[in-house]
């Protein structure tokens, strides 16, 4: 598999910047991602397949948040519950000041409590 990456882009008068904010590893594929333009952050759902001992494969989800004013990773949960990552997969949210949206549901991010 080919590596991914997420890539900042600064563009101001006349001149630009890239950075590069995550690349995936080997196993690891970026699922999903959002941007939370009024806290600056990015919500990211990445996927790893883990081979267990019966050799059977099994994928396993991870949430992460990017802080774009600390330029790193400031949180990371492995997810568990199907029905958060099918709306985190399906990218059929949005994000505002620490809250998705997504159909009726709202759910809260407490970035004050991760910082």
């Amino acid at each position: 598999m080919i590596g991914q990456e997420i890539k900042y882009i600064k563009v101001m008068y006349g001149f630009y910047k890239i950075k590069t904010i995550l690349k995936s590893m080997d196993n690891e594929r970026i699922v999903s991602f959002n941007i939370d333009n009024n806290q600056n952050k990015l919500i990211i759902l990445t996927c790893k397949e883990i081979t267990k001992q019966s050799g059977m494969t099994k994928d396993q989800y991870q949430f992460k948040i990017y802080s774009n004013t600390k330029k790193d990773i400031i949180f990371s949960i492995n997810l568990e519950d199907p029905q958060y990552i099918d709306i985190l997969r399906q990218g059929h949210y949005s994000v505002l000041d620490g809250h998705i949206y997504t159909g009726n549901r709202i759910m809260k991010i407490r970035y004050d409590l991760i910082e």
